[in-house]
């Protein structure tokens, strides 16, 4: 879920996963069907851009409360399937980098990745 803060009030703008809230209680366990956002970045005034480890990249307007999709897991880069999207940045207005820590494990499994030490990131 993206929140947005206004006058010291919480207010939800998106969420990831149409699941209930009422099944994402923010546990370790239920992250893999209600989603994990691991990176943020401001792309203007009024759009962030955030990085979902199982859902994919978006592009969310702040003012407008609308998202839109850039890149939906599941996908392949390159023949490899993503797996555990982890950050981004901006470059320019038509450059994004992003990471993708391991072609083989996601997010619930990050101890894997670190035990295995395998260079399979991007």
């Amino acid at each position: 879920m993206v929140v947005n803060i206004k006058d010291g009030n919480i207010q939800k703008i998106f969420r990831f996963s149409s699941i209930d809230s009422d099944q994402c209680d923010g546990s370790f366990d239920t992250e893999e069907k209600c989603g994990r956002p691991l990176g943020l970045r401001r792309l203007d005034d009024e759009t962030i851009l955030v990085v979902d480890t199982y859902f994919g990249i978006f592009s969310i307007n702040l003012e407008k409360g609308q998202h839109m999709a850039i890149l939906k897991n599941p996908t392949e880069v390159n023949g490899e399937p993503l797996k555990f999207l982890n950050d981004i940045d901006v470059v320019n207005d038509d450059e994004l980098i992003f990471t993708d820590s391991s072609s083989r494990w996601n997010w619930h499994h990050f101890m894997n990745v670190l035990l295995e030490g395998i260079p399979n990131g991007r």
